[in-house]
């Protein structure tokens, strides 16, 4: 009884049986185990094939005609016999991938995580007939594992450091959370697909982050698994050439959906580091308000006041109460586009007339308009204010944004602290 309950549910590692003897059902030779073939549709990827090599050929093995209750044996047992093995049906699905030759030592997304690990081993699990991947083995000892020594690894530490248990402990990561890292390749043959919920828990500049630690390929295949609008976010916080990279290699209506998801200014810098044909292709596949917004922010220079501004920010007439003006400011804050809700501009016909910070309007009777409780005299710039100037004023000031204007008065934009701090990284770089 207890042998029959091991049997129906067993954890082994893809190192244990890499190189296994296989035999057929009358126990003669096949070759050795060489890789197992998964269908990643599953949330723990499923074992559907086996290949098995020999001096003359691979022979590819489905599931099906395996005994699963010796796969992790030293001598693994199929249900037919050899000769019976060049009339298989290989007919699998298109979601399939082998895990020595695409994962095991390769680098691979913890999402949970969120950073890029190496995959030392494969555990994976035997139930009932099915066999899947449970995990990810990324510590010393799995490495020590495929090397042969993990007995001898584990005395020598003990013995060495005997309260560091971290250094021979087993270190896993659930497969739920991990996702491969293909070769451009192997991507087109597959539909890798990540839930959004994963790439939502993380935050951008992880995400960004782990980007950057891939190779050109590599980044290639994951950006095409992140939703547009989080790719918006993800490419706003990657440095300069890597952005620059990845939006190249989009085509030029995706391209167009993820820089409509980003604001203005940062459309306008990733647009104005193209080639000029293809930024213009771009351009004409976005919507015409977002189109209008960055081919005007494209006319001004990098280095002025015109090249660091947005056109998304919150402008109020000089006659709404102090009330209605809160309540925009709380709406605005779900809006993505609007990069502060800390200050609001007053205008009146198109002219700037007035700034007022949310500290002074929560302060604000409710029913007093803001023209009462606005800075009739705000600091501001025309567009084609050098950039360094710009930067001097945030620091004279104090500043957390600056109204951009047009020597005639009318409100262009807005350039946020985050702006001239990127200006002067990229400078000091």
């Amino acid at each position: 009884m207890e042998n029959r309950e091991q049997n129906y549910n067993t954890p082994f590692f893809l190192s244990q049986i890499i190189g296994n003897k296989v035999v057929d059902n009358k126990d003669a030779a096949v070759g050795k185990l060489s890789d197992i073939i998964v269908n990643l549709s599953y949330t723990y990827p499923k074992v559907i094939a086996i290949i098995v090599k020999n001096k003359e050929q691979d022979h590819i093995i489905p599931i099906a005609n395996l005994d699963t209750a010796t796969i992790y044996q030293n001598k693994i047992a199929l249900k037919i016999a050899e000769e019976d093995l060049k009339g298989l049906t290989k007919d699998f699905p298109e979601n399939t991938l082998a895990l020595k030759k695409s994962v095991l030592d390769q680098q691979i997304v913890d999402l949970n995580g969120a950073k890029v690990i190496r995959v030392n081993d494969l555990r994976m699990l035997k139930s009932g007939n099915e066999i899947s991947v449970t995990d990810v083995d990324v510590g010393y000892r799995g490495l020590m594992r495929r090397l042969g020594v993990e007995t001898l690894f584990e005395k020598m530490v003990f013995a060495v450091k005997p309260k560091n248990i971290s250094l021979y402990s087993n270190k896993f990561v659930s497969w739920e959370y991990v996702h491969p890292v293909l070769s451009s390749r192997q991507a087109n043959s597959l539909k890798l697909t990540v839930p959004k919920e994963q790439f939502e828990m993380l935050n951008p500049a992880d995400i960004a982050d782990i980007l950057e630690e891939l190779d050109y390929e590599q980044r290639k295949s994951l950006i095409n698994q992140i939703p547009d609008d989080i790719a918006a976010k993800v490419l706003s916080e990657t440095d300069a050439e890597t952005t620059q990279e990845l939006m190249e290699t989009q085509e030029e209506e995706r391209a167009a959906d993820i820089l409509e998801q980003m604001a203005p200014d940062k459309a306008a810098d990733i647009l104005g580091d193209m080639q000029e044909e293809k930024a213009q292709d771009i351009i004409s596949q976005m919507d015409k308000e977002e189109a209008d917004a960055v081919t005007e922010l494209l006319e001004y220079e990098d280095n002025t006041a015109g090249g660091l501004m947005t056109t998304e920010f919150l402008s109020f007439s000089p006659s709404t109460i102090v009330v209605n003006a809160i309540q925009e400011l709380v709406k605005a804050s779900e809006d993505t586009d609007i990069e502060t809700i800390y200050e609001a501009f007053i205008v009146d016909n198109g002219k700037l007339v007035g700034v007022v910070s949310l500290r002074n309007l929560m302060l604000a009777q409710g029913h007093q308009p803001l023209s009462e409780v606005m800075n009739k005299k705000p600091v501001a710039v025309t567009p084609d204010e050098k950039a360094k100037d710009v930067a001097a004023l945030f620091s004279k000031y104090n500043l957390l944004i600056l109204p951009v204007v047009q020597e005639s008065g009318e409100l262009e934009g807005i350039i946020t602290v985050d702006d001239v701090v990127e200006f002067l990284m990229r400078k000091w770089q």
